[in-house]
């Protein structure tokens, strides 16, 4: 049987997360796997997974409310200026999960001249199906080392597909058509012909 949403749920709700990207979406253990505590808060970072340019990283800090804004975002800009295309956790300290326990999972997205962070909360215990569905977008078979993790994480942000092109295309095609016809004149009875605004 394969890889389903209800499995990918169940890591979420008990906050398995390297055993999700790891055993379940098939990522890769990081080469020289890098811990430590940034500068400026008290938080351990802790690369967890990587496939092509993605990179998990596991940031574990006591209480997330501890950080200001400010710091929170300049603690994930400096997350992304070690990691090409880092997909951040962030979740309080101590071992395991308890119900109602958060994490906050941050990414990369807009264009690299603009770039901006976006973000899902993950609570212990609670099924997250619309997520699930998203994280099995990272499976390793489907994943190119072209790949971000925004496109994945973020539907409108996903690549047209052929079918969709080529359907919009053809709607093109025959709107130009009807377009010209109505330009020529060739109006039907029963029909006004268009107006021009003064």
């Amino acid at each position: 049987m394969g890889l389903t949403v209800e499995h990918l749920q169940g890591r979420l709700a008990r906050f398995e997360f390297e055993a999700l990207f790891l055993a379940d979406l098939g990522w890769e253990s990081p080469i020289g796997r890098a811990s430590g505590s940034p500068p400026g808060f008290s938080g351990i970072v802790n690369a967890i997974a990587s496939q092509g340019q993605g990179t998990v990283v596991e940031v574990t800090q006591g209480d997330l409310t501890e950080l200001s804004p400010p710091l929170f975002f300049s603690a994930l800009d400096r997350l992304a200026d070690t990691y090409a295309d880092p997909l951040v956790i962030w979740q309080p300290g101590g071992e395991g999960s308890n119900p109602g326990q958060r994490s906050l999972w941050c990414w990369l997205g807009g264009e690299p001249t603009a770039p901006h962070w976006h973000t899902q909360v993950v609570i212990a215990g609670e099924a997250s199906p619309a997520w699930a569905r998203r994280l099995l977008r990272l499976h390793r078979e489907g994943w190119t080392d072209r790949d971000r993790l925004y496109t994945a994480l973020n539907p409108l942000g996903t690549p047209p597909s052929p079918d969709l092109i080529e359907g919009f295309q053809l709607s093109w095609q025959s709107l130009g058509q009807a377009m010209g016809e109505i330009s020529s004149g060739e109006i039907s009875s029963g029909q006004s012909a268009p107006t021009t605004p003064r």
